[in-house]
Parts: C-alpha cells; structure tokens; sequence
C-alpha cells in the first residue's frame, strides 16, 4: 500500500515540530544554557554591576555604588530546511523498523507522516547543536569547518577581550584530562566557584577520557561502571558540538541561545510529489529561527 500525505503546520501550530528540530541536542535538551524561546526580531540581553552598594551608617543620605551596565543584542538568524528523498525507500525504512521493534532501544512512530517528522527533527537538531557550538568560528581544526549558519558560542568568546583564555597542556587524553580541567579552574573567578549551577563543557571523547582517568585512580580499574561526571562537584557536561581538545566553563545564565517558538513565519510541511507530478518524492520543509549572545563573557573560562 502506497502512503498519500500532505501536511502543513504551522504557526502554534508547528511549536512541538520546531521544538524537536532545536532542542534534542544535549546542550539544549538539558538547559545549559540560558534559553530564549519568544525573540520575534531581536533582544537586549543586559548585565549590571553595581560597584560598593553597602557603607558605614550614617543619618544623611550618601548615594554609595555605580551602576555600569552592559548588554549583547541577540538576533536569530531566520533558517529553513529544504530536503527531498525517495518516498518509497523511506516507507521501506519505517515498515522495516516496525518489523523489529527494540531495534532502535525504541518503537518507531505508528504513523508515517510522525516517522518523517521525527527523523527531520533528530537530524536538525544535531546540527543545529554544532552550529550552536562552532557556527563561524574559524579555528585552526578542519573538524570545525561547515557550521556557518549562525554565529556560535566559540566565535563569540573568542572575538570577547573578557573571556579567560588558557592554553591546553597537550591534546587531550587519559592522562592529562584532569591537568586541563585544573587549569580552567584555576582562573574560573573566586565568586563562581560556589555557585551550584557552574558547569564543565567538554566534547563526549573529552568525557570519556575523564572517566579513563577516573577509573586509573579506582582498584578496579578494569570494573566497567558509571563513574559520576562531576570534578569537585561541578557537573561535566558533554556537548556533541564542543570540539576535542577543548573545554569551556560556565554558567548556563552565561551563555544565552534565542529563537521563537510561536512565530506565524514558523512552519513545517510534507509534501507528497505523487499526487502532483508524479515522482515518488517526498519533500520536507521547515522554517525556525536561531542565534546565541554571551552577554557575561567575562565569566567564561576557555581552555583551547
């Protein structure tokens, strides 16, 4: 049997479609960092130091202290995703997929048209991750070439005079993970040190490598388990954008991603070209909008 679809969301109606494509990669999914979801056009992100507010007592009125403010605008860029593909493979990929349930640790979607939708948003939102991370930035590994569609967090800390920038102790391994993870954290500022929320971003291998490490000071180095990813308390946070070789600490209030989730210029759609020209075709097309600022990089410790 042949699947005839032809659907289109949008506005409110696409939240849940665009919600997937943006926010199933690590960094997003798991709030780390600051998420704006109702910028239509643009917004000022503000951060304000007040100086020395409290002084000695006294019965006439001193203004004490000096408000300097700063800001990062954040704009997200409008992007879309155009993809077309063989309708019947697709329809052969979801029926085989229904055939070995557990197969993918999970049952697919009972409805074809909730298959493509969810393969699109897995897809999207992987690299919508990469880009949060490498977007533009123009370091000297290949791995982070092809991520230009919007201006990503390393870009915007490298291009920042206020991020603490520290050079690594070699590349990253086993053995000298933890080195690396000590020299962040010797210049993460003394005031954020307590705070709970204070965070490690590494890459998934970086992670690993701490876990190696982890296990060579345990007796039983060769027990596979679950080590906690966690150093001194603070959370280690894998992020498949942030590159090998490198680790970020923050704050997720540091760093802020936006978009607009209930816009009328959101949409998606699925078009079926059989009942049209023909072609077993399908074509998917999406339209969202995304982009980061770092309105406290001077809180951001980068060790690159």
């Amino acid at each position: 049997m042949s699947l005839s679809i032809t659907t289109t969301f949008a506005g409110t109606q696409s939240l849940p479609y665009v919600s997937a494509s943006l926010f199933q990669g690590k960094t997003l999914e798991n709030n780390w960092v600051k998420i704006y979801t109702d910028i239509k056009k643009s917004t000022v992100i503000s951060k304000m130091d007040f100086g020395n507010l409290v002084q000695a007592y006294a019965a006439s009125f001193n203004a004490s202290g000096t408000l300097t403010k700063g800001e990062c605008v954040l704009t997200p860029t409008d992007l879309m995703v155009n993809f077309e593909y063989d309708k019947k493979q697709l329809e052969s990929d979801w029926e085989s997929m229904k055939m070995n349930p557990g197969a993918g640790k999970s049952a697919p979607p009972a409805e074809f048209v909730s298959y493509v939708l969810d393969l699109m948003g897995r897809q999207t939102s992987q690299e919508v991750e990469f880009n949060l991370w490498r977007g533009n930035f123009t370091g000297s590994t290949s791995t982070l070439s092809g991520y230009t569609k919007f201006t990503g967090i390393l870009r915007t800390i490298d291009t920042c005079a206020g991020t603490v920038k520290v050079n690594k102790t070699g590349a990253f391994s086993a053995t000298n993970i933890t080195t690396n993870i000590d020299l962040a954290f010797a210049q993460v500022p003394g005031q954020l040190l307590d705070k709970e929320d204070l965070g490690i971003y590494v890459s998934p291998s970086s992670a690993m490598m701490y876990k190696q490490a982890l296990a060579g000071f345990s007796n039983e180095s060769s027990y596979a388990k679950d080590y906690s990813l966690n150093y001194l308390g603070k959370e280690i946070r894998p992020c498949a954008g942030v590159p090998n070789d490198m680790i970020v600490v923050a704050q997720p209030g540091a760093i802020a991603f936006g978009t607009d989730l209930t816009s009328d210029s959101n949409s998606v759609r699925i078009v079926d070209l059989s009942d049209t020209t023909g072609s077993l075709t399908l074509r998917y097309r999406s339209d969202f909008k995304a982009g980061i600022c770092v309105p406290y990089c001077t809180e951001v410790v980068w060790v690159r």
